[in-house]
């Protein structure tokens, strides 16, 4: 990519650089960032202690997800095509929370199933 160096720039009433518009485009996408960050710190800050409302993280170890099924999860939700952000959307909108660390062996095991058959539907 090469910039023109002729002083062109809105301030000498000039068109824009590319340059100047990736800068701008930048800002604008920190902005919105930082909005739903804010928005994310309040949703979090208005439940108690942060946790997601209706889910009760599991009681004791025994009870928490494992290695295997967190590795199951998101192998599965990569053969389907979902990244990160998709499967924790996917996970807010078919169980109680977005997050596959936080949920029991049970919840885990229960992701599992839906996700395979979602895989072998596909």
């Amino acid at each position: 990519m090469t910039q023109s160096t002729t002083n062109s720039g809105p301030q000498n009433g000039g068109a824009r650089s590319e340059g100047d518009l990736i800068v701008a485009e930048l800002r604008d996408a920190a902005d919105c960032l930082r909005n739903a960050a804010g928005l994310i710190a309040k949703r979090l800050e208005s439940t108690s202690n942060g946790a997601v409302p209706g889910h009760s993280p599991p009681s004791g170890p025994e009870d928490r997800v494992t290695t295997r099924q967190l590795g199951a999860i998101h192998a599965i939700g990569r053969k389907l095509g979902l990244d990160r952000a998709a499967l924790s959307a996917w996970l807010r909108e078919n169980s109680e929370t977005s997050d596959p660390a936080s949920l029991s062996r049970q919840e885990a095991s229960e992701v599992i199933d839906a996700l395979d058959q979602r895989l072998r539907e596909s």
